[in-house]
C-alpha cells in the first residue's frame, strides 16, 4: 500500500513538474514580444557577482493602490515592441498594438517579470549596457524574461573568455 502511494505521489510530482516546463517552452515558442525600459536599481547592487539586479521603468509609473483585483496591466508597444505606456486593467478591450501584462509583488516592489538576469561569473561588463528586458507574453499576460537588449535593441550575451 505505501509503495503504491510513493509511487502515485511520484508520478504526480513527474507529471506537474512536466507540465509546467511544457507550459514555459509553449511561451517561449510563441509568445507576442514586449521590450521593457530598464531603470536604474540601487547603483551599489546593479552588478554583483554572477547576477544584475533589474528595475523595469513601467513600475515608477504604477500606484500599487489602484491595482485591480486582477493584477493585470495592459501594455501599448510601438512597431519595435517596447513598452511607451501602462494602465491598469480594467476591463477595457485591447488594441491591436496592445498586450496583457501580469504582475505580481516583487522583492522591492512591484513585478512584472525577474527582476535579475543571471549570468556566468565575470562576465558582468558583458550586460552593463542593457537598456531593455525582452519579454515572451502569452495572452493572459504571462511573461518571461529571455534577453537583454542594448540601445539598439541588440540582445547582449556573454563574450567567450
Amino acid at each position: 500500500m505505501r509503495k503504491g502511494l510513493l509511487l502515485g505521489a511520484l508520478l504526480l510530482i513527474l507529471l506537474a513538474t512536466n507540465l509546467a516546463i511544457y507550459q514555459k517552452e509553449q511561451l517561449l515558442a510563441h509568445g507576442g514580444v514586449v521590450r521593457l525600459a530598464l531603470a536604474p536599481v540601487d547603483p551599489r547592487a546593479l552588478l554583483q557577482g554572477d547576477y544584475m539586479a533589474l528595475n523595469y521603468a513601467l513600475n515608477n509609473h504604477l500606484s500599487v493602490d489602484e491595482q485591480p483585483e486582477n493584477r493585470r496591466l495592459i501594455v501599448t508597444v510601438n512597431a519595435q515592441h517596447v513598452a511607451v505606456d501602462a494602465v491598469w486593467d480594467r476591463g477595457q478591450p485591447l488594441a491591436d498594438n496592445q498586450r496583457y501584462l501580469q504582475t505580481h509583488q516583487g522583492n522591492r516592489q512591484l513585478g512584472v517579470a525577474s527582476d535579475a538576469w543571471f549570468f556566468e561569473e565575470g562576465h558582468a561588463d558583458d550586460f552593463a549596457m542593457a537598456r531593455y528586458g525582452e519579454l515572451r507574453v502569452d495572452e493572459e499576460g504571462t511573461a518571461l524574461l529571455v534577453a537583454l537588449l542594448d540601445e539598439q535593441l541588440k540582445p547582449l550575451t556573454a563574450a567567450p573568455k
